[in-house]
C-alpha cells in the first residue's frame, strides 16, 4: 500500500487545567453522589469505562484497546494506590503505552473510589 503512513502514536502529557477537564468530562452529569458500596462500584465501572473512550479518541486507537472490563473490574477490586501498582496490571504491563499521559487522572479517580469507600463503610458501622 503506497502512500499509506500511520502517524507515531504521541505522548500526552496533561496539564493540571486538562487533568480536571478530563475529570469533568468522565463523570457523569446530574448524578447523585452513590450512598452504597455496590452504588459506588458502578458509578466509577461507567467513569473508566467513559475515560476509555476519551483516551481512545485522543491517541486515536479503537476504545476496545484500552482499560479493559477485566482491568477496570480488577481496579475496583483491590484499586492500585502508586503508580508501579497501576503499571503492574496484566494490560498495562503488555502495552503501557495505551495510558501514558493519562496516568494520574486514572489514579485520581481510584483514589476518590476508595475514599467513598471508606467513607460509606464508616457510615454502615456507625449505623450497626
Amino acid at each position: 500500500m503506497e502512500g499509506f503512513h500511520i502517524p507515531p502514536q504521541e505522548t500526552i502529557s496533561l496539564s493540571p487545567k486538562e487533568h480536571r477537564t478530563v475529570l469533568e468530562r468522565v463523570r457523569p452529569k446530574r448524578k447523585e453522589t452513590p450512598q452504597t458500596e455496590h452504588e459506588a462500584r458502578e458509578y466509577y465501572s461507567s467513569v473508566l469505562r467513559k475515560l476509555r473512550w476519551v483516551i481512545a479518541d485522543d491517541k486515536r486507537i479503537p476504545n476496545f484497546a484500552v482499560l479493559y472490563n477485566k482491568t477496570i473490574e480488577s481496579m475496583l477490586d483491590s484499586p492500585p494506590s502508586t503508580l508501579e501498582e497501576l503499571l503492574s496490571l496484566p494490560e498495562f504491563k503488555r502495552n503501557r503505552s495505551n495510558i501514558k499521559g493519562y496516568e494520574p487522572v486514572i489514579l485520581e479517580i481510584l483514589h476518590e473510589f476508595m475514599e467513598l469507600i471508606t467513607k460509606l463503610k464508616k457510615c454502615h458501622e456507625s449505623d450497626t
